[in-house]
């Protein structure tokens, strides 16, 4: 095994979901409405499955926002 491929299996694991796809960091834009406003943040840090999309939002990212 490369160590690229070890690299890149370490980066994932097993959607909580599905069971079926796996979760992959990825940057997406999070969504969320604050007193009646929608806020978007673009390149947020998500674990996204391949298979039925469930994102899981980076925990240390969400504290950054402090919102």
């Amino acid at each position: 095994m490369s160590k690229d491929e070890k690299t890149s299996q370490a980066q994932r694991y097993p959607c909580p979901e599905c069971h079926t796809g796996n979760m992959t960091l990825q940057h997406v834009v999070y969504y969320t409405w604050v007193n009646g406003e929608l806020i978007t943040v673009p390149d947020f840090p998500a674990w996204v499955c391949d298979m039925c999309g469930m994102r899981e939002y980076d925990q240390r990212a969400l504290s950054w926002l402090n919102i």
